[in-house]
């Protein structure tokens, strides 16, 4: 599928104020992993018979305003000595870790909105999100594999697949030797986390309402679960979740988030990290207070659950 608006901000979605272009694939990684020019195939041009498309990394950009990427440039900055660290096989804090899923959905919801910009599908449509509003927005991901012996290089992996066409919560992205697999959706992971989460989800089709998701039956869970969700995958070196409670003004949910029904709850409390110190180690990125919030809070689950023994 094609953008309507092909001249809109990677970042916003807004009409550009600038001709700044965003490396969807930072420039800095492009250097990282080889020749920032060299020709890769991404994707195929539906207006010439699916012709696959062919350019250089370093041409793979969207257009972004200049005041969006300015903003955007801090992230990309701070996790470039995580990424390097990573590739070393370093250890990172939970913070860094955080940092690390932030910048995934940045690259993730990126490379889908390239993707239609140029492959040019005959059906149109209109995102109804950009980069800017999906960060740290949904249950987020990471599994971090070593493989050993690869040469330099970058792979995207399922981003050319119908499923991220229509849905971009989950791809790959190797770098060198290593492989991250970032998953993102809807209360993806917050059962097994042990935070409350809607029992039954409906897509609404059509209608004012089309594209909305109905949440019934909150349910509430008493602990963390082992596995934290029914995803069988080869046992990575580092597997990560984090559960992102929505903000909600509904009463019946005093504790401010959807299934919350406590406007304090010791159990959930003893899952996330507290105080000034704990807010300094992740990144701001500009969100607003209440989702910050729930970002820090969250990240203690990544410690809690990094510690659980993996599964096979």
């Amino acid at each position: 599928m094609a953008i309507v608006q092909s001249r809109s901000c990677v970042f916003c979605g807004k009409k550009p104020n600038g001709k700044t272009r965003e490396h969807v694939l930072p420039y800095w990684l492009l250097e990282l992993t080889g020749d920032p020019t060299r020709v890769v195939t991404l994707g195929q041009d539906f207006s010439k018979e699916k012709k696959p498309i062919r350019y250089s990394w370093s041409n793979y950009v969207a257009p972004a305003c200049d005041a969006c990427n300015n903003k955007y440039s801090k992230l990309e900055s701070n996790i470039k000595p995580k990424v390097e660290a990573l590739l070393r096989r370093e250890a990172l804090s939970v913070g860094d870790y955080v940092e690390l899923l932030d910048w995934l959905d940045k690259v993730r919801v990126g490379i889908w909105l390239v993707r239609h910009l140029i492959e040019k599908h005959p059906s149109k449509i209109s995102p109804n999100f950009h980069i800017e509003s999906r960060i740290a927005q949904k249950d987020r991901m990471v599994a971090i594999y070593v493989l050993d012996a690869h040469p330099k290089g970058i792979n995207l992996l399922g981003a050319d697949s119908m499923i991220f066409n229509d849905m971009p919560s989950c791809f790959g992205l190797r770098i060198n030797e290593m492989l991250l697999l970032n998953i993102s959706s809807d209360f993806f992971c917050s059962a097994g986390c042990g935070f409350p989460f809607p029992a039954t989800m409906k897509l609404q089709i059509g209608g004012s309402n089309s594209g909305k998701m109905v949440l019934q039956n909150f349910q509430y869970p008493t602990d963390t679960m082992h596995p934290i969700t029914k995803l069988r995958l080869f046992k990575p070196v580092v597997w990560l979740y984090q559960p992102i409670p929505w903000p909600s003004t509904d009463l019946n949910f005093q504790g401010g988030f959807l299934g919350h029904v406590n406007k304090f709850d010791s159990r959930l409390a003893s899952l996330v990290l507290e105080g000034a110190n704990a807010r300094e180690r992740c990144s701001d990125n500009s969100r607003a207070a209440l989702r910050h919030t729930v970002h820090f809070q969250t990240s203690s689950n990544l410690m809690k659950l990094s510690a659980l023994p993996r599964r096979s």
